[in-house]
């Protein structure tokens, strides 16, 4: 995925994700959460989801948005994908206090080697 689709799925995550509740199920840019759903299945890229997390976070969302990127998308990531990422989320956190900070909005619960080292970068609040 180039660079100029990883901004417009993040365009249409901060779009839909900003819409009133009762607007967001039929909203014309959903298909950007859907997007970020089929990284549970492999249907989309692991890394595409990463670009497009730090991509949202670039534009600087509101505190709702950003809530939910962190328990939404990220944690899937996390989850289903951690130990194949968590060498770039430890390189982003320490570069990036703001990803830092959204770290703190997943729960990760599996008592691993992936949560010791997420407890690492952002202390024990796992």
């Amino acid at each position: 995925m180039d660079r100029s689709q990883i901004e417009s799925w993040a365009d249409a995550y901060i779009g839909v994700q900003s819409a009133p509740p009762h607007q967001k199920e039929g909203h014309p840019s959903y298909w950007a959460i859907d997007k970020f759903m089929l990284v549970l299945d492999d249907s989309e890229s692991p890394k595409d989801c990463f670009s497009a997390i730090l991509t949202v976070l670039e534009k600087e969302p509101s505190d709702d948005v950003l809530g939910v990127l962190a328990a939404g998308p990220l944690e899937d990531l996390l989850n289903y994908h951690g130990t194949e990422f968590i060498d770039k989320i430890e390189i982003e956190a320490r570069r990036n206090p703001e990803f830092r900070d959204l770290l703190g909005g997943v729960w990760y619960t599996k008592e691993d080697d992936l949560q010791k080292r997420l407890n690492n970068i952002i202390g024990e609040r796992w």
